[in-house]
């Protein structure tokens, strides 16, 4: 019977040796990525659905990810591109801008998801409102609602996006892309857990749905 590691004592080397750190960019996978850019700053038939793949890879929470039927509809020389890139995704566990590529992937931003770099009317319009709603203690109430999560294969930053709508006074609402620190995830994690826990103490809570059954999540340490 294979023996169990204990995780408790395992120093930062030894796990750092557990895993093969990637071999670099081959010179093909370079060029199939540097294609993909070229094409997705162009103005050609194709350059919106190219875009679409490499921001997905940059940011899809934000950027919206990319529909693998869109293969279908690019030349084959670009599909072939595009397989090399996910096998390079896949393999290096990196973002962009870790391998060297920032600059040319926020110019993508700039040019295909515009309203990430300057807000729509409307959205800026509904943030400067909850901003004049904030009470005597320079705070706004806020009903969020999770949007989607990232995070990047070896940080323990982790993205949460939602949609923030003021409690009162009926601005429309926005979306705020939140990066939690490392350092506070644990507290916000047991805070909920407690805020649940509490609620489930004694019964079901006041705002349970009819037949919900108490979360087996609260239970774990």
């Amino acid at each position: 019977m294979p023996s169990v590691m204990n995780t408790s004592v395992i120093s930062r080397e030894d796990l750092q040796a557990m895993f093969s750190e990637p071999e670099p960019m081959s010179d093909k996978e370079r060029a199939a990525l540097e294609r993909l850019l070229k094409i997705g700053r162009s103005d050609t038939g194709q350059s919106r659905r190219v875009a679409d793949f490499l921001l997905a890879w940059w940011n899809a929470g934000s950027c919206g990810g990319f529909d693998l039927t869109d293969l279908w509809a690019v030349d084959t020389a670009i599909a072939t591109d595009m397989v090399t890139v996910v096998g390079l995704i896949a393999r290096v566990n990196s973002y962009p801008d870790t391998l060297g590529y920032g600059e040319q992937f926020e110019a993508l931003v700039r040019e295909w998801r515009p309203e990430l770099v300057n807000p729509s009317p409307e959205a800026a319009k509904a943030l400067e409102k909850a901003k004049q709603q904030t009470d005597e203690r320079g705070r706004v109430d806020m009903l969020a609602t999770l949007v989607t999560y990232g995070s990047a294969p070896g940080y323990r930053d982790a993205n949460l996006v939602f949609d923030l709508k003021p409690l009162h006074g009926g601005a429309a609402p926005f979306r705020a892309d939140l990066q939690i620190r490392p350092q506070d995830a644990e507290s916000i994690v047991r805070h909920l857990r407690d805020v649940h826990e509490l609620a489930w103490r004694n019964g079901a809570p006041l705002d349970a749905e009819p037949g919900e059954k108490r979360p087996a999540w609260i239970n774990r340490s």
